[in-house]
């Protein structure tokens, strides 16, 4: 055969070996084009979207309630995963986040239903989420799962948790993002509504809304929270996720300035997908702390106190903050709750009656704090404004060096906070 005729067949015979291996791969089960598998830094986390850098990242957990299978929950975060990403700023800053999910079926994560409303214990979810990197906790329900539930379920949004219906549109996810991660209010309205903290995106200023002016794009509507205050878009997720799909110029600005805030680096890019991503940073030992404070608008009442400190494995609490002050003395984690530390608001779309509704009230919590681990033991303490020691335990571990025991507090003199 003439060697210019061999090379013109060349092509397509490859071609036609790259299609049939492929065949062959699909009826056999023979991997040609291997893919990463999900990741695993825990035996039970699993990885959605990794790029490490979890101190410079915001990480964000899905945990599960309610539901009767695994493989319908892991879709369900792929949908809100998805969704997340696909709405500016956060489309945006997509290189900015980690996304995990922690496959465990039955865990207690304190979730209760009150008024119609799903509202997830902090100090259980963030115990169950310290196993991967997180942030940002994030517990979808199916509600399909809750006895006697007879009105569309709300979402809540409360101590670094969202607490979310599955069966609601993905976009509330991102309205809840708003409120957690950006401080940003509501900016539909209710009777006796009432705004506890200036948020970003509600101006007292409701005629000419000067709040909102050094943002190109803002507009100026009057309702934000009540018809005192005006917010910077018609329609926006922040004011019914289920007509429209943008937050509006003014509240991207504020989301993607908050998400500056929170990570480090100016820029990370994605590897090209044929690389692999950056190794797993591994978990450590760690200390699981879990305190309770009488905190009420914005005053710290003398009434914290440490009420358990568990060794396990996990990762530290990376979170900002400058109202307390959890400390082991090497290391500190600042926790800061605005001044709505003791209102839940709650919140949802009813699609029976074409509106919003909300609901809030004064609850009692416990939260949790993830320490690196002292080998033997130490000293944890709580501080707050003006180095104000209002705890101080000391810890050590039992005779069979599996949990610790709690002393009587100690008197320290902790220099004043900066």
């Amino acid at each position: 055969m003439d060697k210019g005729l061999k090379k013109s067949w060349l092509p397509l015979a490859i071609l036609l070996g790259i299609v049939l291996s492929m065949i062959l791969g699909t009826i056999y089960g023979i991997d040609i084009f291997p893919k990463r598998n999900p990741t695993m830094p825990e035996e039970g986390c699993i990885s959605i979207l990794d790029r490490g850098n979890y101190q410079d990242t915001i990480d964000i957990v899905f945990l599960s309630t309610n539901y009767e299978d695994v493989p319908t929950y892991a879709e369900d975060t792929l949908v809100f995963f998805e969704s997340f990403l696909e709405v500016e700023p956060y489309k945006r800053n997509k290189d900015r986040f980690n996304f995990f999910r922690i496959e465990e079926p039955g865990l207690d994560l304190g979730c209760n239903y009150e008024h119609d409303a799903v509202v997830c214990d902090p100090s259980k979810v963030k115990k169950a989420a310290s196993i991967c990197p997180y942030d940002y906790p994030v517990v979808l329900v199916d509600p399909r799962g809750v006895k006697k539930f007879k009105s569309h379920l709300r979402s809540s949004s409360w101590r670094g948790v969202v607490s979310v219906n599955a069966n609601d549109d993905p976009l509330v996810f991102a309205h809840e993002a708003g409120h957690q991660m950006s401080a940003l209010l509501d900016e539909y309205t209710w009777q006796g509504g009432t705004i506890f903290i200036e948020g970003p995106n509600c101006d007292s200023d409701k005629q000419k809304c000067s709040k909102f002016e050094d943002v190109d794009g803002s507009e100026c509507h009057i309702g934000c929270v009540n018809n005192e205050h005006a917010r910077p878009v018609e329609v926006g997720i922040m004011r019914d996720y289920w007509q429209s799909n943008s937050f509006g110029e003014y509240d991207e600005y504020i989301i993607h300035q908050s998400i500056l805030e929170q990570t480090e680096f100016s820029e990370y890019v994605l590897p090209n997908e044929n690389l692999e991503l950056s190794p797993i940073e591994s978990s450590q030992e760690v200390d699981i702390v879990t305190f309770s404070c009488g905190l009420k608008f914005g005053e710290v009442q003398e009434s914290c106190e440490i009420l358990e400190i568990l060794p396990g494995r996990g990762y530290v609490s990376d979170m900002l903050g400058d109202d307390l002050t959890i400390s082991n003395g090497d290391y500190s984690v600042g926790v800061s709750y605005g001044d709505i530390r003791d209102v839940l608001i709650v919140e949802g779309y009813n699609p029976e009656k074409g509106e919003f509704s909300f609901e809030y009230k004064f609850i009692d919590f416990e939260d949790v704090v993830i320490l690196p681990r002292e080998k033997e033991g130490g000293i944890i303490s709580i501080i707050g404004e003006g180095g104000v020691v209002l705890d101080s335990t000391e810890y050590g571990l039992d005779q069979d060096g599996a949990n610790y025991i709690i002393s009587e507090p100690v008197s320290l003199n902790i220099p004043e906070v900066v």
